[in-house]
């Protein structure tokens, strides 16, 4: 799956494990393969005066990154850096001018909402354009839960150390590994949040201490990966199993209505009429809605054109047919019913559906002709 990212995508992986004393930072990608960072165009490292972490460009102007990563920091003191395979090379930098963390991020990782959106300044220290080289990467894909299905094969990555006694790679080493099924991740941990978190990682394929903030990325098809879930921690010493915030849901349509550009990416969805229709616009808010997330209310969605039907009353049948098909719709069956007073005889004195119902494009609208 590796080689259909990194045509086209860029991830840097981080996860915090569980050590002895609780949920801790990690640091590398366990058995994992050394790659070029050029592979992986949507990869960044997050830089502050502590330790450095993964992240994702989701858009020119935005990286999405682990909350637990920038927390306590200032702007000023945060950096994302393009890596380069060789260190010779000069390493592009961009300044953060603001940091979002989720609203419900309340520093435990194990409650999720560990996420963070940072928002760039207008080029780095070269002057250069905002992020240049660097890929956005799909996050998310809504309208398809196979995914995030257990079972299938991800990609994870990072800087650091390949064990948790180990030195560090001196280099980006990137792994395949399955998604884990949330009834297994319960198993492992009591305290998991199923709408919130997704596992994945095995024996020898997991991150390790300092890889925190970096994607969980599967690759639907070979023209978009896709991002589905940012590190968060670990349940053991970089071993097996480890905890990302799932990019579905509540966390997504956090993150959709900060950066909405993200939409663009999501394709064809399901919409109230079914499948496949053609879509006008997308829907994301984490404000009053449908589904609720502590005491934020939640909803994705989208919608598609419709048209107005127009009000054929009085009109011959001759009439109704160019006004339907004056706003795209057409005449569907035509019936006769009762005038008692005459006053329709001939004219159209009933319509299903009535005007000013919202109707797909191409849709019959059948009409009752009175008659004495």
């Amino acid at each position: 799956m590796r080689r259909v990212l990194r045509a086209l995508v860029c991830a840097s992986i981080a996860v915090l494990v569980m050590a002895a004393s609780g949920l801790t930072p990690a640091r590398a990608i366990v058995g994992g393969t050394l790659e070029d960072p050029a592979d992986f165009p949507y990869f960044v490292l997050v830089r502050t005066v502590g330790p450095s972490c993964g992240g994702s460009v989701i858009d020119a102007w935005w990286v999405l990154t682990a909350a637990h990563c920038v927390a306590g920091y200032s702007n000023s003191s945060i950096q994302v850096v393009r890596p380069q395979l060789s260190g010779s090379v000069s390493w592009e930098s961009w300044n953060a001018t603001d940091v979002v963390p989720h609203p419900l991020w309340d520093g435990d990782v194990g409650h999720g909402h560990d996420l963070a959106l940072i928002h760039l300044a207008a080029g780095n220290a070269q002057g250069a354009a905002p992020l240049p080289g660097l890929t956005a990467i799909q996050v998310g894909s809504p309208w398809d839960p196979n995914a995030y299905a257990p079972g299938a094969e991800a990609t994870i990555m990072g800087y650091g150390a390949t064990s948790a006694t180990g030195s560090a790679s001196g280099g980006l080493l990137a792994a395949d590994t399955p998604i884990l099924s949330d009834a297994y991740m319960r198993t492992l941990r009591s305290a998991w949040i199923d709408r919130l978190l997704i596992g994945a990682g095995a024996t020898n394929q997991s991150t390790c201490y300092g890889d925190s903030g970096g994607p969980l990325v599967v690759g639907r098809t070979t023209a978009q990966p896709v991002l589905i879930g940012v590190v968060s921690f670990g349940l053991f010493e970089c071993q097996g199993a480890a905890a990302f915030d799932e990019l579905t849901g509540p966390q997504l349509a956090w993150v959709a209505s900060v950066v909405p550009a993200i939409m663009s990416h999501w394709g064809v969805c399901t919409t109230p009429y079914g499948a496949g229709y053609s879509v006008a616009g997308y829907t994301a808010q984490y404000t009053p809605g449908v589904q609720r997330d502590g005491p934020y209310y939640w909803w994705v969605g989208c919608w598609t054109p419709t048209t107005t039907v127009p009000d054929l009353t009085s009109d011959t049948p001759s009439e109704a047919t160019e006004a339907l098909q004056a706003v795209g719709l057409r005449l569907g069956t035509v019936r006769f019913g009762a005038d008692p007073g005459c006053e329709y005889v001939g004219l159209v004195k009933g319509q299903n559906p009535s005007a000013g119902s919202s109707v797909l494009p191409g849709s019959a609208v059948s009409i009752t002709v009175g008659r004495c």
